[in-house]
Order: structure tokens, then C-alpha cells, then sequence
């Protein structure tokens, strides 16, 4: 039986593309140029008669269309890597390396990692944690999670989770504040290593941070986190960080600041290594699809 599908190097140009937002970033990770890739999706494009991408001067996004097509793409490229993973590589066991920030690896990742073990039993998984992701002599691993602008020189970076921050505190902190001109009189915790994000705040109300005689700082959000949930303080932390906690009551939102971040979590490569190993490409579409199912994802 004869199937209605148009090239799958087509569809492959279409879903990287897609994952990037980016043309160039594409081109990178296909080993293609540019105008390859931009050839290829208006091929694409003339075959369903639909526009697929937007076209901007600072680069593409997808069109309606082309948003509702990508998470069948996603999951039929998931399908047939997992289905020649399982049936030519039943044979033994493969491993995967990974290395992540302490706190985005406890607080997100390793509640959800046993799901990925249970889909691909035969994939042995090794997770590495530090401080800060970036510090010199780790071991190498086969794909980091880092967070930044997702330019790290000699890396190539996909971005994978666009940060909300959000005001955090404990259900047992007597007169939470409802406004940030509150917080002045409040403990706050700051969040050593990442941008101070209580100075963005203040500033973008007007205010001047208040310098307290005592001040509150840990070296990682998973501290700052265990912290605030004793009522140390209040402090500003990642959505991702906080979900979990935030359903079973054992945190509060005070009051929504709606505070955006510039950076994100990204999945990152070092460069020359895009042409990637099955339980590499199992793996970056199971955590996309993780981060999608979250409402997490870009």
C-alpha cells in the first residue's frame, strides 16, 4: 500500500528547523547549508500548498499549521529511532551520559528521569551534577543541560525550557505580601552564581533594593528552595523548580510578578557531534516531549 508522505529528508529539514526556530541552527545540525534547508521546507510548503514558517528578519517561527503538524512529526522521527533502536540493537546494552545542573537535575529532572528508563530498558543511564555547569575538569558526557543565552564557545545548544519566574514562600509565613513595595520589610533569599533577579525586579517597580543588615544567600536554587519551604524567607525561583511543590500546598505564590527571564535550559553538544548515537536522539525527543507535557517546553 502506497503512503501519501513527501520526502523524509524534507520532513527532517521541517522538524529541526522547527526545534531551532532557526534556518541556520538547522543547517548546522545536518550537516546542510542554509539555503539547503530553506529549499527543502518550500518544497515541503508547495507540497501540502500551506506555509509552514514565518518568515522574520531575525528568523523563523512556525505558522498555525505548521505548530499543529510538528507533534506528529516529533513522534513519528520518536517511533522509528525507537523502533531501530529495539530491534537492531536488542542484542546489548547501550549507556548514556549526561550531565546536568544540581538543581535543575533534582528538582526536575530525576522525578522524571524513571520514566525514560521504563520506555528503553536496554539504555543504561549515568547522571553527572555540579554547581555550576560550565566548571572546568568534568568528564566528558554525551549531552549536557545547561542554563544561559545558549552560546557556549565550542558547543552547539538547542533550547529546551524557557524559565518563568516565579515569588515563592511558605504557607506558614504569617502576613504574606501583596505587593513587591511589601517585600522591602521581608527576608529575601538570593540565589548565588545566576543573575540577581530581586534587583530586576525592584527596578522594574521603581524601587531600590533594600540592603538588609542580614543577608540570606545559598550557592543553589535547590538550597534556596528547602529554605523558603522552613520560612527562611522569601525567595525568586524557577517554575520548573517549584510546580511540584506549589500542587501538594507545601509552597505559595504570594502574588504573580510575572517576571520573564532572557535565558533557558538548552540541551548542548560539543561542536562536530550532531551526527548523534540513537539513545542520544531517544533521549532528546523523550525530554522535549517531557518539557511539552509540562508546559515547560519552548
Amino acid at each position: 500500500m502506497a503512503h501519501a508522505l513527501p520526502p523524509l529528508h524534507w520532513l527532517r529539514s521541517f522538524e529541526s528547523a522547527a526545534r531551532h526556530s532557526s534556518f541556520s541552527a538547522a543547517a548546522r545540525e545536518l550537516n546542510m547549508t542554509p539555503s539547503a534547508i530553506s529549499y527543502q521546507i518550500k518544497n515541503l510548503e508547495d507540497y501540502f500548498q500551506s506555509a509552514l514558517f514565518e518568515r522574520r528578519a531575525r528568523g523563523v517561527s512556525l505558522t498555525e499549521i505548521g505548530r499543529a503538524y510538528l507533534p506528529s512529526v516529533l513522534k513519528a522521527f520518536s517511533d522509528l529511532s525507537t523502533s531501530s533502536v529495539h530491534m537492531f540493537n536488542a542484542a546489548g546494552k547501550s549507556s548514556l551520559s549526561i550531565r546536568v545542573a544540581l538543581s535543575f537535575g533534582t528538582l526536575w529532572l530525576a522525578p522524571r528521569i524513571g520514566d525514560f528508563l521504563n520506555k528503553y530498558p536496554h539504555i543504561d543511564v549515568q547522571l553527572h551534577s555540579s554547581l555550576w555547569i560550565e566548571s572546568s575538569g568534568q568528564q566528558d558526557c554525551d549531552l549536557e543541560i545547561r542554563y544561559g543565552d545558549g552560546n557556549w564557545q565550542g558547543m552547539v545548544s538547542e533550547k529546551l525550557i524557557e524559565e518563568k519566574i516565579e515569588l515563592i514562600a511558605s504557607p506558614n509565613l504569617p502576613n504574606p505580601p501583596k505587593t513587591v513595595s511589601d517585600l522591602v520589610d521581608c527576608p529575601l533569599i538570593h540565589i548565588l552564581g545566576v543573575e540577581d533577579s530581586w534587583n530586576r525586579l525592584f527596578i522594574r517597580e521603581n524601587l531600590h533594593l533594600p540592603i538588609s543588615k542580614r543577608q540570606i544567600k545559598a550557592d543553589t536554587s535547590l538550597m534556596a528552595l528547602e529554605m523558603v519551604k522552613a520560612g527562611a524567607g522569601y525567595a525568586l525561583l524557577f517554575k520548573s523548580f517549584t510546580q511540584t511543590l506549589l500542587d501538594e500546598n507545601k509552597l505559595i505564590i504570594p502574588f504573580d510578578i510575572n517576571l520573564p527571564t532572557e535565558q533557558a535550559n538548552h540541551l548542548v553538544f560539543p561542536k562536530g557531534k550532531t551526527d548523534q548515537r540513537p539513545e542520544i536522539t531517544l533521549f532528546k525527543d523523550w525530554i522535549v516531549a517531557q518539557a511539552a507535557k509540562d508546559g515547560d517546553g519552548i
